[in-house]
């Protein structure tokens, strides 16, 4: 079985399926908010407040969960290009008749900025190790140091360029990941004992977050965190959640790994398949007003079915496009 984490590191083969179904679960919360985001986004605001702990911030959460530090840079490297800046390349310059416009986008992160960040963020990680010599206080801290002087940049539009400030930002998720590792059967318990009470100051947050920002949601790409306390807390309960929760599924669902497993190329396409199921929409001319939510539900099945299939596709004759090794 392949132990490749085509958003992250290299997987933990008895972590697979755990880690592979919160892939999968995450990859569908931002298929549906996309198929949201085709009406106003403040008609769904609860869904963006409560789900978003659970979406990108969740990807690189695992990737810091996973990541191993190769023994040399060539490896490293090695690794990176073969796993993620392929895939980033010839997925995202899809269709390559429009290249020459496409590729500025690509480069500086205006479409499919996940990738941008995710490649820098591990590029910065990897060397954080090394000069901690991978001392995990040392480690802990420089990652938030890198965050923090993220934020700054941000504030003040520098290493805007290929979402570079971005990138640094998103130490503290990989932080976060890291910790988790570290303390996870004490945290999980500790979160399944007083799940209940967790899960009402989470909502509680939520509540708060809605009335002091109306209309509004946290958005990792824009460092949109508003409140850092409040929005880091719900990010951060809301990932502690999902994991207790996914370590405790005794018969996890195929299909949410095999999700899971293919979230790469799902990321990189699913805007097709949304837009030709908007496009679907349109044609049959009905006006589906407050049961929008449910014909979002169908629009993401058919993007992720569509991406799964191209995924499945390449796994068996392009394996090298959707980040993994080919079989021998």
């Amino acid at each position: 079985m392949n132990s490749t984490n085509y958003l992250g590191s290299s997987l933990l083969p008895q972590r697979k399926q755990y880690i592979d179904a919160l892939r999968g679960l995450s990859m569908i919360i931002v298929v549906y908010g996309h198929c949201l985001l085709a009406k106003s986004r403040t008609d769904y605001t609860a869904y963006f407040v409560f789900f978003s702990p659970i979406n990108v911030a969740l990807f690189f959460t695992i990737s810091g969960y996973l990541f191993k530090p190769k023994k040399s840079d060539f490896e490293f490297f090695k690794n990176l290009f073969l796993r993620l800046v392929i895939p980033w390349l010839v997925l995202g310059l899809f269709p390559y008749y429009n290249i020459s416009w496409k590729l500025p986008l690509l480069l500086s992160g205006t479409s499919y900025w996940f990738m941008n960040a995710l490649i820098i963020g591990e590029i910065l990680w990897y060397y954080i190790h090394k000069v901690a010599r991978n001392n995990e206080k040392t480690v802990i801290l420089l990652g938030l140091l890198v965050s923090a002087s993220g934020l700054l940049c941000f504030r003040f539009g520098w290493l805007n360029e290929g979402m570079i400030n971005r990138g640094m930002v998103i130490l503290w998720l990989f932080v976060l990941g890291l910790l988790i590792r570290k303390y996870e059967v004490s945290l999980v318990t500790f979160v399944k004992k007083y799940m209940i009470w967790i899960l009402m100051v989470f909502v509680v947050m939520g509540v708060v977050f809605m009335y002091l920002y109306p209309g509004e949601f946290y958005d990792v790409k824009w460092n949109r965190y508003y409140f850092i306390p409040l929005t880091w807390g719900l990010i951060i309960l809301g990932i502690l959640m999902a994991f207790t929760l996914f370590s405790h599924v005794k018969q996890i669902p195929q299909w949410i790994v095999l999700l899971g497993q293919n979230t790469l190329a799902i990321y990189m396409l699913h805007d097709y398949g949304v837009a030709a199921f908007r496009k679907l929409l349109s044609m049959s001319g009905l006006d589906f007003g407050l049961f929008y939510p449910v014909v979002a539900v169908i629009g993401t099945c058919f993007a992720c079915a569509c991406c799964l299939a191209f995924s499945l596709l390449a796994n068996r004759y392009l394996p090298e496009i959707v980040g993994r090794k080919r079989n021998n």
